[in-house]
């Protein structure tokens, strides 16, 4: 079971790196992908700028901010980031991550309670589950987890208006 964190309990400093969205990135690399049309997310090109990128604006986060909000989802498809506490990682990272949950300096995120690690509607990776298993094997079963302070009103806004203005917008 968690220790639930409502979003009043965060610090000023808190940051939510939009860098870990799998979908992420630079302004640069945007303009790249819409004026080149032979590339695209699976371009060595575009897969390279997004991983330096990635790595930057997560560690620049991790040291301006007082706390770094991680969506739950993160944890299950970036790369970079389960790569941080995973068995492939070195021991002394792993629990150093650990540690900075532990602290509430990491925080996942999950809009209503429920498991970290539990299903969602997005894309996960396979090896995503065993790197995190491994992480939660340096952390006792509380650990922090930032949740919403209104789950219901949150799912209303996630499958109503929300989706409505994000819709508008692309078109």
């Amino acid at each position: 079971m968690s220790n639930y964190i409502l979003p009043h309990e965060l610090e000023a400093g808190a940051t939510f790196p939009a860098c870990l969205d799998n979908q992420f990135v630079t302004w640069n690399t945007f303009q790249k992908l819409v004026t080149n049309p032979e590339l695209n997310y699976n371009s060595l090109e575009i897969q390279t700028e997004r991983k330096e990128a990635t790595q930057l604006e997560f560690f620049r986060s991790a040291i301006y901010s007082s706390q770094m909000v991680i969506n739950r989802a993160f944890f299950q498809n970036n790369e970079f980031l389960f790569n941080l506490y995973g068995k492939s990682a070195d021991e002394k990272d792993t629990k150093a991550f650990a540690k900075l949950v532990q602290r509430r300096i990491f925080l996942p995120f999950m809009m209503e309670k429920g498991d970290v690690f539990g299903d969602g509607d997005y894309t996960k990776k396979p090896e995503a589950g065993e790197a995190f298993n491994h992480l939660c094997e340096y952390m006792p079963n509380d650990f922090p987890v930032l949740v919403s302070a209104d789950d219901a009103e949150n799912v209303r806004k996630a499958n109503g208006k929300l989706h409505l203005v994000i819709t508008t917008w692309v078109i």
